[in-house]
């Protein structure tokens, strides 16, 4: 039982590894339904386009909250430039699952060679919504 054991967790781990590694490869490969970079995928997220992300395990990031409004970002400008509002130091650990709630999506972390490719474009992206008209196109075309 125990051998079954290890011969699982080792199959799964490398299962891992691999999926973790073409889910951010197919995300970098210029794909118009994805967006990646922090910066970039942070904001498309709080515009609500974004319906679920991928985060690098290792991703250290400082943001900036508004206390007011929300808004949240890389600036570290003390006022936030949508409200005015007083702005507070968080880091992307501490915010992100808040964030995800809010805007209601998914987050996958990804490691090994997987979060390194990631981290080289900026530790985070996205996959975006479809817009209601892309919706009525795709169901126009699968009609008889």
């Amino acid at each position: 039982l125990l051998d079954l054991r290890r011969r699982l967790e080792t199959g799964i781990t490398e299962w891992k590894a691999k999926h973790n590694a073409e889910l951010v490869a197919f995300l970098s490969g210029n794909d118009p339904g994805a967006v990646i970079g922090l910066d970039e995928t942070l904001a498309r997220l709080q515009r609500k386009e974004i319906r679920a992300l991928v985060v690098a395990q290792d991703l250290e990031a400082s943001l900036h909250r508004c206390a007011k409004c929300g808004w949240t970002d890389r600036s570290a400008d003390p006022v936030c430039s949508r409200c005015g509002g007083k702005r507070k130091a968080e880091t992307l650990r501490e915010i992100l699952p808040e964030l995800a709630g809010i805007y209601k999506v998914d987050v996958e972390v990804v490691g090994g060679r997987g979060a390194e490719r990631l981290n080289k474009a900026g530790g985070l992206a996205g996959w975006l919504r479809r817009s209601e008209a892309a919706r009525f196109k795709e169901a126009a075309a699968s009609r008889p």
